[in-house]
């Protein structure tokens, strides 16, 4: 696990942490935290696509973000259970490129002992949108 700080506290996640830690803001009141993303040509899962990034880096970033949301809520590791991608605006994702995104977190409740919920990941660049990442279901690990 790495260590990145985000605001003011420290957060451990695993690699591949695409999000740039100081660009990343948290809004507790809505639910939702918006920064930039990068995916660089250098990693050998991106360079080797050499024109575009694949969804699953894309979704490493929303789980980048589910790290984050845990060790701040004091969760214990978060799961997708149910997923699903979209993209929109006709264009994929560039390397190497700062990418804005904002995800957030709804429907977040306790259930059996443990937190369950949704989240989703919108992709923009320019301001126009890239894609939509959405976890129709997460569950926290059970300890």
């Amino acid at each position: 696990m790495r260590a990145i700080v985000i605001g003011d506290r420290q957060v451990e996640m695993p690699a591949p942490i695409y999000i740039i830690p100081d660009t990343v803001k948290v809004s507790e009141e809505t639910g939702t935290m918006s920064g930039k993303c990068i995916f660089p040509s250098s990693d050998p899962t991106v360079g080797e696509r050499v024109d575009h990034v694949n969804i699953c880096h894309e979704m490493f970033v929303l789980w980048n973000c589910a790290h984050i949301w845990a060790q701040r809520k004091g969760w214990g590791r978060l799961f997708a259970i149910k997923t699903r991608q979209e993209v929109v605006g006709g264009r994929m994702t560039p390397p190497d490129t700062e990418i804005d995104f904002v995800t957030s977190l709804t429907n977040v409740r306790k259930h059996g002992g443990r937190v369950v919920g949704s989240a989703k990941a919108e992709f923009s660049l320019g301001g126009k949108p890239l894609l939509l990442v959405n976890v129709d279901r997460f569950i926290e690990e059970k300890i």
